[in-house]
C-alpha cells in the first residue's frame, strides 16, 4: 500500500509543480487578457486542489505508519 501511495504523492507533486510553473509563466507576461485571467484562476484552484490531495495522502501514510516511525 505504501508504494502505491508514495507513487501517487510523487505524481501529484509533479502536477503541482507544473501548475506552479504555468502560473509563473502567465503572470510574467504582464497585462493579462480575460482568457488568461480565467486560466490563472483555474490554475490557482487546481494547485490548491493538488496540495490538498497531497496532504490527504500524506495523512493516510502517517495514520498507517508502524509505531515508532
Amino acid at each position: 500500500m505504501r508504494d502505491g501511495l508514495d507513487t501517487e504523492i510523487c505524481r501529484l507533486e509533479r502536477l503541482h509543480q507544473g501548475a506552479e510553473l504555468e502560473l509563473l509563466l502567465i503572470t510574467a507576461r504582464g497585462a493579462l487578457s480575460p482568457s488568461e485571467e480565467r486560466q490563472l484562476g483555474e490554475l490557482e484552484r487546481r494547485k490548491e486542489q493538488l496540495q490538498g490531495r497531497i496532504a490527504w495522502f500524506q495523512s493516510i501514510l502517517e495514520e498507517h505508519a508502524p509505531p515508532g516511525e
